[in-house]
């Protein structure tokens, strides 16, 4: 997820007041304590991501209001998967990221297929949602 912020909030920005951008914030793909990779490439000039699975639902607050922070996410654009059951994750198998984009309708009109269909794919959808003249 980090990897993408950078061009997650360009699109929200473009697409503001046409489409709303939405983060549900979930499991910790790389937890230390779990699956840990010791990389910093993608924490935006943070360091290496040191962060255990989250026990509880204070713990991933606590870890989704520093990820806020540290790219920039405006307010009102991060819900947060309640934890330790993590409905949103297990309904929508969102680990470690899926792009979801709902319709007008409330119909859900695409969801990205895993890494390699992520921000492109999501944009091009989003177009055919939105229709050829709201870009």
């Amino acid at each position: 997820m980090r990897g993408i912020m950078p061009r997650f909030v360009e699109l929200a920005k473009e697409y503001k007041g046409r489409a709303r951008f939405v983060i549900v914030y979930c499991a910790e793909a790389h937890a230390q304590d779990e699956w840990p990779i010791s990389s910093s490439r993608f924490n935006g000039g943070h360091g290496v991501v040191r962060i255990n699975q989250h026990k509880n639902i204070e713990e991933r607050t606590h870890h989704a209001s520093l990820f806020r922070q540290n790219f920039f996410i405006e307010s009102g654009d991060m819900l947060i998967d309640p934890c330790p059951e993590n409905p949103y994750m297990e309904a929508y198998a969102c680990w470690p990221l899926r792009i979801h984009i709902v319709a007008p309708n409330s119909r859900l009109a695409f969801v990205s297929d895993g890494p390699n269909q992520f921000l492109d794919d999501a944009e091009n959808a989003l177009l055919e949602v939105l229709g050829p003249n709201l870009k």
